[in-house]
């Protein structure tokens, strides 16, 4: 990404962080995080991911962080906080119905594994596959890449 080197210049004609209305684009990514059609999906990703990545300001990376977690993407606000792209304690700056949406949706994206007794946050499709393992004798699975397979079955 060129904004994570420091001696390339800005090209001419290329979108600036400051031209971006970021709480509009957020919005819009967080209203495209409710579908469930892939390229809904996928765009709302793609806010999410610029906003941590591209901006500069801490509130427009936590709102990316909180898009990230609609999306049940629980891993990505992980490794954004293991890397101080976002506070720790986004949770705790959220309003009342705010944290308890997002409870409610971790709560919703968690699966018990007996084995451990520990409980495990996934995405929509793990959890769709690890439903459906427990009451299957035999499964297929078929996903894009970095969706979680290899990770789920192996948990």
């Amino acid at each position: 990404m060129r904004g994570e080197i420091d001696s390339l210049e800005p090209e001419r004609g290329v979108l600036t962080e400051s031209a971006i209305d970021w709480p509009r684009l957020l919005l819009a990514g967080s209203v495209l995080a409710r579908t469930q059609q892939r390229s809904g999906q996928e765009a709302a990703l793609r806010i999410a991911t610029a906003a941590l990545s591209l901006s500069q300001e801490r509130s427009i990376r936590g709102a990316g962080a909180v898009l990230l977690k609609k999306l049940s993407n629980f891993r990505a606000v992980e490794l954004a906080a293991s890397r101080h792209m976002i506070d720790a304690d986004l949770d705790g700056r959220l309003g009342v119905a705010l944290r308890i949406e997002a409870q409610r949706r971790e709560m919703e994206r968690s699966i018990l594994m007996e084995s451990k007794g520990a409980w495990l946050q996934v995405n929509d499709f793990q959890q769709r596959f690890w439903n459906s393992a427990a009451d299957a004798s035999w499964l297929s699975a078929s996903a894009p890449t970095a969706s979680g397979k290899t990770f789920l079955v192996l948990q």
